[in-house]
């Protein structure tokens, strides 16, 4: 009788201790990884392209950023963005790759892990195909088929620098974390107008622009709020000055609308690092290339790498673009290597 008893403290202390219970339910979380990519060098995607680019005529509402090449462009950033999640995020069940067909990357890919999806399996309305808007196409994420309800939403321009646990994206009971971007630029703008006409509150800040956790019960609730709008999204080409960032809004009413609620956090600086490249070769784009040199000379160095780390804008006929990025890749991936 005291055996037992003595073995039932035992337990109950160890319980409190380590909380068996919500320690089996994160780990049992079945997160997948979602990368929207293209290959803007594809002489027959760029052919269609210019196509509904041009021989329609340009619509006055397309933004210019929305349809220049650099959009577009590859870099081998896919690769290094899949080789950084496979070694950083070794639990990441599924990685889909989310692109127009029959495109496919250069690489060989040799993990039943990954899986290419095009955009006529995931949009409702293939009418709206082909699309060259990232906006349009995040609409229609939820719908990939066999996606977990938990998934981490990429860019190819993405990385992961470390190893990071499930719970730097999801809390243990799968609440995603969203770490803090002060600055509204102006794709926040229409969802946040939208949220204020509907006496919806908006927050201060937005996401960042980097790797973000997402469930797709959370678009879903989305569409039902917000059905005309967001198919007004989806069907525009290209982007649009009226479209609606679904994962901005998504993140602007989760702490209100969802019954699993996000959580907000300000993400320590060393743990992101974030680098627009200027588009011209002028004194700014100089500086941005600057800095991106200092970081690159000290990477190696950093007793802890950085968390999150995206380098945009990279043009690949701008050759102090693509030198520095090169070099970054190198030191990057010695770190892949290891």
């Amino acid at each position: 009788m005291y055996i037992i008893l003595i073995i039932l403290l035992f337990l109950l202390y160890i319980y409190k201790k380590i909380n068996i219970k919500e320690l089996f339910k994160n780990n049992s979380l079945k997160i997948d990884a979602v990368i929207t990519w293209v290959d803007g060098k594809d002489e027959k995607w760029l052919e269609k392209k210019n196509k509904y680019l041009y021989n329609n005529g340009i619509n006055r509402r397309y933004l210019k950023n929305g349809k220049k090449n650099i959009r577009f462009e590859e870099n081998n950033e896919l690769y290094y963005c899949i080789k950084s999640i496979n070694k950083y995020l070794p639990w990441i069940n599924k990685i889909y790759i989310v692109t127009m067909y029959p495109q496919k990357p250069s690489f060989k890919m040799d993990s039943d892990k990954i899986k290419i999806v095009y955009h006529h399996e995931i949009f409702q309305k293939t009418n709206y195909l082909p699309t060259f808007n990232s906006q349009a196409i995040e609409t229609q994420l939820h719908n990939i088929p066999n996606l977990s309800e938990y998934f981490i939403y990429f860019n190819d321009d993405f990385y992961i620098g470390r190893n990071l646990k499930k719970t730097f994206f999801f809390t243990k009971y799968g609440n995603p974390i969203y770490y803090k971007r002060y600055k509204i630029n102006k794709y926040s703008e229409n969802h946040i107008e939208l949220l204020k006409k509907n006496y919806i509150k908006t927050q201060h800040f937005s996401c960042l622009h980097q790797a973000i956790p997402l469930r797709k019960s959370y678009f879903k609730f989305a569409w039902k709020l917000f059905y005309t709008q967001l198919d007004n999204t989806s069907k525009n080409r290209f982007r649009n000055k009226d479209d609606i960032w679904i994962i901005g809004l998504i993140q602007q009413i989760c702490s209100q609308r969802f019954v699993n609620k996000c959580i907000y956090k300000d993400i320590n600086k060393k743990d992101n690092y974030y680098k627009l490249l200027k588009k011209k070769d002028n004194y700014d784009n100089k500086k941005s290339i600057n800095d991106l040199n200092k970081f690159i000379n000290k990477y190696n160095n950093l007793k802890t790498k950085p968390a999150l780390i995206c380098i945009n804008n990279v043009n690949i006929n701008n050759k102090l673009h693509t030198d520095t990025y090169k070099k970054f890749l190198r030191y990057f991936n010695k770190n892949l290597e290891l």
